[in-house]
């Protein structure tokens, strides 16, 4: 009896090792996050009657994935001096070897390629330089500049050299 129960043991072990977290699945999950957090991001803008960011850490020397964060400022110039902004929800880990791609997609401007932000918030006690996402109160995109859809590429990627590389994956989804 006891014998049957390890061997059920070590293959449900090994099942789940091998489904859970394969790179699919945490391509899918990171894909239904960040898809998740952008309309929440935009849902936030609106009823918060106010500027929202959504904002991509890039790996770095502190931090060893991607992160993303949602931010509120007051400030109605994005670009330009650093923002002013109060976090209203905690930097969200993105599961391990998955990263975003610079670079045009499908024709679509892509907001890594714009130029980044600097965001400032606990009265300047922290504060990080992002690419985001900025919805005005209305729920309409308003960074990266100008009035043309974008779009972002997410998929397994590794860190090299303080950059995030990442292996672009076609989404069916």
């Amino acid at each position: 009896m006891l014998v049957a129960v390890a061997i059920v043991g070590t293959l449900l072990a090994l099942g789940l090792s091998i489904t859970g977290r394969s790179p699919a699945n945490k391509r899918r999950d990171a894909t239904q996050q960040f898809a998740g957090l952008v309309e929440q991001a935009r849902s936030a803008a609106i009823t918060r009657r106010t500027t929202v960011l959504l904002a991509i850490a890039a790996p770095d020397a502190e931090h060893d994935a991607t992160r993303l964060g949602l931010f509120e400022t007051s400030s109605k110039a994005i670009a330009g001096e650093a923002l002013d902004c109060r976090q209203i929800q905690r930097w969200i880990r993105l599961p391990d070897g998955i990263a975003f791609a610079s670079g045009e997609l499908a024709g679509l401007g892509n907001p890594l390629d714009a130029p980044p932000l600097d965001l400032r918030w606990q009265d300047g006690r922290k504060h990080a330089t992002v690419h985001a996402l900025a919805f005005s109160p209305r729920g309409g995109l308003t960074w990266p500049p100008g009035s043309t859809p974008v779009a972002l590429s997410l998929g397994n990627g590794t860190l090299r050299i303080g950059r995030a590389v990442a292996r672009p994956w076609a989404f069916d989804e």
